[in-house]
Parts: structure tokens; sequence; C-alpha cells
């Protein structure tokens, strides 16, 4: 089973996590590295971890790291959104102010 799924738009990559965890296993990387997703035209990257219930500085390390390959391939300014985030997730990445560098949305059912 495909951990992640890619969708592309003009100016935007949409990824949704399929697994449990963000851990280190590089998931995003991997998938990302290898399609044609790093363009000049990419303005948002916006990730769906609605089945996301876990992660750790790896996961983590992950997120910055696509955030910042987008940001060097792409001539535009580079947005990221995470939505559907568990209250659990959400509290570690308030805690590494993670909101400075994107768009955090919680899952409805944890607003």
């Amino acid at each position: 089973m495909t951990e992640i799924n890619l969708a592309e738009g003009e100016k935007a990559i949409f990824i949704r996590v399929l697994q449990d965890r963000l851990d280190g296993a590089s998931v995003l990387l991997a998938e990302v590295r290898a399609g044609d997703y790093m363009k000049s035209t990419i303005e948002l990257v916006e990730i769906d971890l609605e089945s996301v219930e876990y992660i750790n500085s790896l996961g983590i390390t992950e997120l910055v790291t696509l955030k910042r390959l987008f940001s060097e391939a792409s001539l535009h300014p580079v947005q990221m959104r995470l939505l559907n985030v568990d209250r659990r997730v959400n509290a570690i990445l308030e805690l590494l102010e993670i909101h400075k560098m994107a768009d955090v949305r919680l899952r409805d059912s944890d607003r």
C-alpha cells in the first residue's frame, strides 16, 4: 500500500499521508523526490495529516525539509499548509513553533 497520495495542481502540490505516524521513515521526501514535483511554479504545499496520530523529531525534520526544498526550487514564495492535524500532533507543532513556517489547521473534531 502506498503510504501517501500526491496530486499536482498548476501552482500547488497536494500530499495526503495515509499512515498514522511521521517518524523518520522519510516517506514524504522519498515520494516527492521520486516524482517530478520540485518545480519553479509551485507556490503551495498542502499536506493532509488526517491519518497521522504520532509525530517525532524526524517527522518534523521531514516537514521542514520539504518546505525548504520546495522554497529552493520555486521562483515564488512557497506556503505550506498542514490540514486535519490531530490535537496531540498539534501540541508538538506548537511547541516547536511550526506555525511560523506553515499554516496549521486542526481536524474539525479537535477544534
